[in-house]
């Protein structure tokens, strides 16, 4: 896998500020509230097309699935973006309601990449993690004297 670049990190801070500018922390924080329900008929019922409700998930659903269409595309690194965003628990939390507006629309692609994306997140957790190594010992005195060029003040 590439190393993250800056052009990765540019595209980070670009998402980041897209999410604070277009309210995204704001539905998100209702999505985690307990006035969002996941269950797909009882979200209709509470939350119909045109509703507050609906803005705040779709504004929820279209950031996640605008990275998740970059992440798709290899537009942005894997490694930098599974490092900044939890991707599985925000999917898992509206997978119902998203996967009910995919079927009560019939379009087989509504969210699909922010689904993708999730899987792939769990696909990457769920492998063993690495031991660290341990490091080697060091052979530096720590009472001598820098050889640093800077000047010491007392």
């Amino acid at each position: 896998m590439p190393r993250p670049t800056r052009d990765d990190a540019h595209l980070m801070l670009e998402l980041a500020t897209w999410y604070t500018a277009s309210g995204v922390g704001d539905a998100a924080n209702w999505v985690r509230s307990n006035e969002y329900v996941s269950d797909f008929k009882t979200f209709e019922s509470r939350h119909p097309d045109g509703s507050e409700g609906r803005l705040r998930i779709n504004t929820y659903l279209g950031f996640h699935e605008t990275v998740a269409t970059l992440w798709k595309n290899h537009l942005i690194s894997e490694e930098l973006l599974f490092d900044w965003l939890w991707v599985t628990g925000p999917w898992d939390r509206v997978k119902d309601v998203a996967i009910g507006m995919r079927e009560k629309m019939g379009v087989a692609a509504l969210w699909e990449n922010f689904e993708a994306m999730a899987e792939r997140q769990r696909t990457l957790i769920s492998k063993p993690v690495k031991k660290a190594t341990k490091p080697a010992p060091t052979t530096r005195n720590p009472r001598a004297r820098s050889t640093s060029p800077r000047r010491r003040t007392s």
